[in-house]
């Protein structure tokens, strides 16, 4: 079986979460990638954390099938070409000219293709427990999710592009946050953070949650050892003399 290679993952990246939660040994056997277009992270998921997961890539778009076939063909697992959300039919799909930047429901023109919940899909394959899902289906994660409680049940961990303000078409970081919360998930980490270019507001983020039955934060305190307390506490100290240094500089120009 191939080793996990040795890499510095920086903590702003899609696979800082997930590096934290194998490093504390959250049990994650599968990579679920919904939205995965060529497959790129569930691979480097494999080439970083090793060979000892099944990955699951799913795709609307048949563009991306066969690059999806030959990571399967590769690596073993599944992929699937369908739409995900909270039924299983047709949806209407938007095309664009380029497949990266497709949503449902909009563009010019339209198909309808095959739409599925997750937990349809995991009915009809093996794939082994605890599950990591990833979610980037713009602004479809919410539909998602509310087709996926079953298979939620038995999931580690769950990333998501988020939407801070979606308007009327898409659930939010509240609505996924409450829905998540509700099954027994709590928010673990932020990352990637998206603005706007018109007036700077933070419009999308990358939210990750942990199952609460692999909680490990609240078992490790704070500080973990009382060089990490003096050395917290040293901070403290120094940030407060900062601060009223910069006090001082900004009251002195009154």
């Amino acid at each position: 079986m191939t080793q996990p290679q040795s890499v510095e993952i920086p903590r702003t990246t899609f696979f800082a979460p997930l590096a934290i939660m194998k490093k504390e040994g959250v049990p994650i056997n599968s990579i679920i990638d919904i939205g995965c277009a060529d497959g790129t992270f569930a691979l480097q998921c494999l080439e970083i954390f090793g060979r000892n997961m099944t990955l699951f890539n799913i795709d609307a778009q048949h563009e991306y099938e066969p690059s999806l076939k030959k990571i399967q063909e590769k690596v073993g697992g599944y992929y699937k070409i369908s739409a995900v959300s909270v039924y299983n039919g047709q949806m209407r799909f938007g095309v664009a000219p380029h497949p990266y930047w497709v949503a449902a429901g909009g563009g010019e023109e339209h198909q309808y293709i095959e739409c599925r919940t997750l937990d349809s899909l995991l009915g009809e394959i093996e794939l082994p427990a605890p599950y990591f899902i990833k979610m980037d289906i713009e602004h479809g994660e919410f539909s998602a999710l509310q087709g996926a409680t079953i298979t939620l049940e038995q999931t580690a961990g769950v990333l998501l592009e988020t939407n801070i303000f979606g308007g009327n078409r898409s659930g939010t970081f509240l609505d996924i946050y409450n829905f998540l919360g509700a099954r027994n998930f709590s928010l673990f980490d932020m990352t990637n953070f998206g603005y706007r270019q018109t007036d700077q507001a933070t419009y999308q983020i990358y939210t990750t949650f942990l199952n609460k039955n692999y909680e490990f934060r609240n078992k490790q305190g704070i500080t973990g050892s009382q060089k990490a307390a003096d050395d917290l506490k040293g901070a403290m100290v120094r940030r407060r003399q900062e601060l009223i240094a910069k006090n001082e500089q900004i009251l002195s120009r009154f």
